[in-house]
C-alpha cells in the first residue's frame, strides 16, 4: 500500500481491514497517506470488510479499476483435515469468490491475486534434484490437508481463481488476471503484526530456538520486491509514473499470467541464512538503521540481558545510562549453533506444533532449483531483485526497534 501511494499518481487507493477502520490498530495505515486530513482530498480510504461475507468488497471496489487480493488465512501449525478445511481452505476460497463477485459487479478489469511458492513447489526433490521449477509447475506432493494444510489451501485458492477467470461471462468487465507466487517474504512490517514469521523471528532473537535450528530450504524474496510487483502488475503498459509512460519499456503485462517471486535461482537453507550472513551483518545493520535515532535522542539502546519495557521518553527502548554498542548487544543473543538433525525433529513433531514431520520431510536439507526471472521480463520497471537477507535484517531491526527482542 505504501509503495502504491509513494510511487504512483493514482488518485484513490482503497484498502479493506477487519473491524472498525477508526481503531488505533490501523493508525499506522492511516499515516501512510501524507495528504491533508480532509476526506475529500485524501488518497487512502479504509473500508471494513469480512472476507467470508458476500458483498463485503462492493464498497471498496467502487470507482476502482484494479484490485490486489492479498488477504488469506495463514497458519502452518494447523493440523487435521477437518480443522484445515474450516480454518484455512473454506475462508480462502470464499474470499476469492467474494472479491471476484465484487469485481464484476463494480466493473473492474484487473485482479492481482497473491498465491505462494507453496502452490508451485512442495518437496524440493519431488521432480528430481535437477528439476528447475517454473510457473508451469504445481505442488503435487503437499496437496492434502493432512500433509500440509497451508500449501493445500494455496493450491485450492489459486486454482479456484483461475477457474473463475476462465468461466467468466463474455461480457464481463474482468479482462486481466495476474497471479503472483512469492516465496518466504522477508521485510519490516508496516504495522504491529504478530504473524507466525514475526513470532518465529522473535523466538530466534530471544534464544528460544537455541541450540539448534531446522535447515528448511525455502525460496526467499524481499518485501519491497513483493510490493513493487503487485503494483506494477496493475498497469498493463507499465507503472503509472505520473508522466503517462512506463520508463521507455514497450512491453506489456499479458492479460493472464502467473509469476514466481523469488530471488536467485535456488532455495535457501534457513539455518544457513540465519546463522550465516544474518548473524554476521546484524550489528552493523542495527547501527546503520537505528544508530542515528539514538544519537539524536529519539530512542535508547536496548539494555543487555533484561526484557525491554517502555520508558517515559521512548516506547521502543528501555532507558539506561551506560553506552552499549550494537555489537555487544547482538553478541548477547543465543543464536542457534548447529543444524537440527532429522532424528531429533521426528520425536519433536509428536508434541510441538511448530515442528511438523511432513514439512520436515519435504523441506529439510532439500535444496531446490527455480526460475524467478519471468517477473523481470514481464513486469516493465521491476528491475532486479533485492537481497532477501536485507529484508530479514530489516525485520530483525524492526523487532529491536519495537522492543520485541
Amino acid at each position: 500500500m505504501s509503495y502504491l501511494l509513494e510511487h504512483t499518481d493514482v488518485p484513490r487507493v482503497h484498502a479493506t481491514v477487519r473491524g472498525d477502520v477508526s481503531s488505533s490498530r490501523y493508525a499506522a495505515l492511516r499515516a501512510l497517506d501524507p495528504s491533508t486530513p480532509s476526506s475529500s482530498r485524501r488518497r487512502l480510504h479504509l473500508y471494513s470488510a469480512d472476507m467470508a461475507a458476500p458483498g463485503a468488497f462492493d464498497e471498496a471496489c467502487r470507482h476502482c479499476s484494479a484490485v490486489i487480493h492479498v488477504a488469506a488465512p495463514t497458519s502452518i501449525r494447523c493440523r487435521g483435515a477437518k480443522r484445515a478445511q474450516k480454518v484455512l481452505i473454506d475462508p480462502a476460497i470464499r474470499g476469492i469468490e467474494n472479491v471476484v463477485s465484487s469485481v464484476e459487479k463494480m466493473g473492474l478489469d484487473t485482479v492481482v491475486f497473491t498465491s505462494s511458492m507453496s502452490a508451485v513447489q512442495g518437496d524440493g526433490w519431488e521432480r528430481g534434484k535437477e528439476h528447475v521449477y517454473t510457473e508451469e509447475d504445481w505442488n503435487e506432493v503437499d496437496t492434502t490437508p493432512a500433509e500440509n494444510a497451508y500449501a493445500f489451501m494455496k493450491v485450492c485458492a489459486e486454482r479456484r481463481c483461475w477457474n473463475l477467470y476462465k468461466k467468466r461471462d463474455p461480457g464481463s468487465s474482468w479482462k486481466r488476471l495476474v497471479v503472483l507466487c512469492p516465496g518466504l517474504v522477508l521485510g519490516a512490517p508496516a504495522t504491529d503484526v504478530r504473524s507466525e514469521l514475526v513470532l518465529f523471528m522473535t523466538d530466534l532473537m530471544r534464544g528460544r530456538v537455541w541450540p539448534v535450528i531446522p535447515n528448511y530450504f525455502f525460496s526467499m524474496v524481499h518485501l519491497d520486491d513483493v510490493a513493487r510487483a503487485h503494483v506494477l502488475a496493475c498497469f498493463p503498459h507499465g507503472k503509472n509514473d505520473g508522466n503517462g509512460g512506463n520508463g521507455g519499456n514497450d512491453e506489456t503485462v499479458p492479460e493472464a499470467t502467473r509469476l514466481i517471486l523469488a530471488a536467485g535461482d535456488q532455495t535457501h537453507g534457513l539455518k544457513d541464512v540465519m546463522c550465516g550472513p544474518v548473524k554476521e551483518r546484524l550489528a552493523a545493520h542495527l547501527e546503520a538503521r537505528l544508530g542515528e535515532r539514538v544519537k539524536n535522542g529519539e530512542g535508547h539502546r536496548p539494555r543487555i540481558g533484561k526484557r525491554h519495557r517502555p520508558c517515559a521518553r521512548c516506547t521502543s527502548y528501555t532507558s539506561y545510562t551506560s553506552y552499549t554498542s550494537y555489537t555487544s548487544y547482538t553478541s548477547w543473543f543465543r543464536w542457534p549453533m548447529a543444524e537440527a538433525p532429522k532424528w531429533i525433529l521426528r520425536p519433536l513433531s509428536w508434541f510441538m506444533l511448530s515442528v511438523q514431520w511432513p514439512l520436515v520431510r519435504a523441506y529439510v536439507n532439500k535444496p531446490g532449483r527455480l526460475d524467478g526471472g519471468k517477473v523481470v521480463r514481464q513486469l516493465p520497471g521491476f528491475g532486479s531483485y533485492r537481497d532477501p537477507v536485507d529484508g530479514c535484517l530489516d525485520m530483525l531491526a524492526w523487532l529491536v526497534e519495537h522492543g520485541r527482542a
